[in-house]
């Protein structure tokens, strides 16, 4: 509706919209809508202990200018919250934490020390509005009547057909509710004096001397009544490190004598935000985590194969465990780490019917490289833990620095030099670009891409794929959201085939061509470049649409094939535009899609010609696209975004033409046979035919 296709209309909607806002953000909203449009949609999720977690969902206005007050604010809220809260709009901050945990304790290693874990409970439901509203006049005086209309009143609830009514605490779901939440909670913060005082939301931390330690847990305890809080004492922590025994155990006997429900962790089961802090609780984190992984692996095979390869990559596989290996040395435990490549293996071969096992090194080997480096992106976590943890620690170190003024910087030599070793790296990369992950894990890609190519230095048909699997149009097909409605959705056969051709696996076992009669080898290369491929015609047409319909959406006419283009012969392009492109000239193109394998796959290129600007779209069965291919997609992309408003009209456009061409493959490949519904069947006749002859 704000769109520019509705021109004046779209801009007079975004004026009044504006202006709404603005009247909201003053506090002149009328009592009687007040408690709907502060109010939601409640959903109750269930937490992993049993209880409940409710999350309100609001009114988008309403959340639209919770955003906007948020952008304005969160600077300076940022600066007056830190570095004691890292909850609130700092990147990594949970991740600091459990650094600086971790340094606490293992800094002065012969010092008694006490450290104690706060939890408070149905903290953000019950933290009192009065001393939110209070903190907000302090601190944001010029969005007071804002937050009084929002907080100051009583709100509406809804859930299923039941109305409650809010009247304390802070809405989960708010985008400005853990502002609002860390603003009250920073009147108990900013009386304690411990050595350690780190809050991540209502999570807290605590550490120091036994006796400093306990005075200030008091206080927090005091503290957080007068804010409407109360301590969760049954899921509070203590960890006493350091000194002799029996001095660790007079400190927890003074703990428990005054708070007998405070739980006493060791070493091994010490956690914070859910991440180990020291190296004998990082196994049991671990093989939870890989308990996890095969749970969500199994559930995966229940799910068509382009959905599930794609929660693998971005959801399932690695991300799920990215936090953990940025938090603590879990380089330092591979057979744990390998448990779970194991599982990402099985799980990938199973969801790929590739073989990705160590007798088939170079597939799996080549799977878990990002996707810029020709690989499909289920990145190992051995090969990740390293560069995950480097970046976490030199990303975290500003904040470390203010959370403990005197101690000194965190060593992680020992990484660094494990990783140069690996990396191949004689120094450390440049301090401007240490915080990034990709900085440190780039150059381990690098070696282990430079491994492969080596292992093929005189395989020319392999070479020739890694080095068009590298290129950056190769595999877009990868990252585009695999969806029915929009038309990226590869079927399970097209997936599998497109995998397979990526990796050089196995595809089929060898038989002759049912078109051409000709030797189709294992790697079923023959289909691309047959002359009677059945997927060739199909995949020029909706290369050839995909093309000329991003023309039309554009707002430049065009048509297929048309006739009279050319002066001299009958011969006709694929497409033309009916109207002026560049220079006062139309666009013809014509598509074509080659072997890359093939001896001669280069098209020529682009040339002006009478009254025609005339562009060969040359793709290759790989994946690389030709240069004027590039050029006149990102033209198209462009003109699609100015037309549409639509800013990622370019990537959705690179996404249809690249999976077109997966389409295009696979209906070649599995053109070669005959009398074969699935190429399941032949990989199955491959299998029994390998298990007779083993037998024998």
């Amino acid at each position: 509706m704000v769109g520019s296709k509705l021109d004046d209309h779209s801009g007079s909607l975004c004026e009044a919209i504006a202006s709404m806002l603005t009247l909201v953000s003053q506090g002149k909203i009328p009592a009687d809508i007040r408690p709907i449009f502060f109010g939601g949609k409640l959903l109750a999720l269930r937490k992993k202990d049993g209880g409940l977690r409710p999350i309100a969902v609001g009114l988008s206005l309403r959340r639209l200018i919770a955003k906007i007050i948020f952008n304005r604010i969160a600077d300076r809220a940022t600066a007056l919250l830190t570095p004691h809260q890292s909850g609130f709009n700092v990147r990594g901050g949970a991740e600091a934490i459990v650094h600086a945990t971790r340094h606490f304790i293992l800094s002065k290693p012969e010092d008694i020390k006490a450290l104690v874990k706060i939890d408070f409970r149905n903290a953000f439901n019950t933290v009192s509005r009065e001393i939110i509203l209070d903190a907000v006049h302090t601190h944001f005086p010029e969005y007071d009547e804002f937050f009084w209309s929002a907080y100051g009143y009583h709100s509406s609830l809804f859930i299923d057909q039941t109305v409650l009514s809010s009247e304390c605490g802070v809405q989960q779901g708010d985008p400005l509710g853990p502002l609002l939440f860390c603003l009250a909670l920073l009147r108990v913060i900013a009386t304690l004096s411990t050595e350690l005082n780190a809050w991540y939301l209502d999570d807290g931390t605590l550490g120091g001397a036994p006796a400093a330690v306990a005075e200030n847990f008091t206080r927090v305890i005091e503290g957080a009544r007068t804010i409407g809080l109360d301590i969760y004492e049954s899921k509070c922590e203590l960890f006493v490190s350091g000194g002799s025994e029996s001095e660790r155990q007079e400190v927890i006997e003074s703990f428990v004598s005054h708070h007998p429900q405070l739980r006493v962790i060791s070493n091994s089961t010490l956690t914070l935000l859910g991440a180990p802090v020291l190296d004998d609780a990082i196994s049991d984190v671990l093989d939870e985590k890989s308990c996890a992984i095969n749970r969500a692996c199994e559930r995966l095979q229940l799910l068509p194969r382009h959905h599930a390869l794609y929660l693998l990559r971005h959801c399932l596989g690695a991300p799920k465990i990215i936090y953990v290996l940025r938090s603590c040395n879990a380089w330092k435990h591979p057979h744990q780490l390998y448990q779970i490549d194991e599982s990402l293996r099985s799980c990938f071969q199973e969801l790929s019917n590739v073989r990705g096992n160590h007798d088939d090194y170079p597939c799996w080997r080549q799977a878990t490289l990002p996707v810029s480096r020709g690989g499909i992106g289920i990145r190992r976590a051995e090969e990740l833990s390293l560069p995950a943890f480097l970046a976490s620690i030199h990303s975290a170190f500003d904040l470390l620095s203010s959370m403990l003024p005197q101690h000194p910087a965190v060593d992680a030599s020992e990484a660094i030099e494990l990783w140069k070793v690996k990396a191949r790296q004689p120094e450390m990369p440049e301090v401007a670009f240490r915080k990034l992950q990709k900085t440190w894990d780039l150059p381990l890609c690098n070696v282990s891409v430079s491994v492969l190519m080596e292992l093929f230095r005189n395989d020319g048909v392999n070479t020739a794929r890694l080095l068009a699997q590298s290129r950056p149009e190769a595999g877009i097909w990868l990252n585009a959201l695999p969806s029915a409605h929009i038309g990226n959705l590869l079927d399970d056969e097209t997936m599998k085939i497109s995998i397979g051709l990526r990796l050089g696996a196995d595809i089929c076992e060898p038989h002759n061509c049912t078109k051409c009669h000709k030797l189709v080898d294992k790697l079923g290369h023959h289909g691309l470049s047959c002359s009677y491929s059945a997927g060739r015609h199909a995949r020029h047409g909706g290369l050839n649409n995909i093309v000329c319909r991003a023309c039309v959406s554009a707002g430049i006419p065009a048509k297929l094939e048309p006739r009279g283009t050319s002066s001299t012969t009958d011969q006709r392009p694929d497409g033309c535009t009916t109207f002026a492109w560049k220079r006062g000239m139309c666009l013809a193109w014509d598509v074509t899609c080659v072997d890359t394998m093939a001896l001669s796959h280069r098209p020529s290129t682009s040339v002006t010609a009478g009254r025609y600007i005339f562009s060969p779209i040359a793709f290759e069965t790989m994946g690389p696209w030709g240069p004027s291919a590039i050029a006149i997609v990102k033209e198209l992309g462009k003109r699609l975004q100015q037309h549409t408003g639509e800013r990622r009209s370019h990537e959705f456009l690179r996404q249809r033409l690249s999976l077109e061409i997966q389409r295009g493959n696979a209906a070649s490949i599995l053109g070669t046979m005959d009398g074969v519904d699935s190429l399941n069947e032949v990989l199955l006749l491959g299998i029994i035919s390998r298990f007779c002859f083993s037998s024998t």
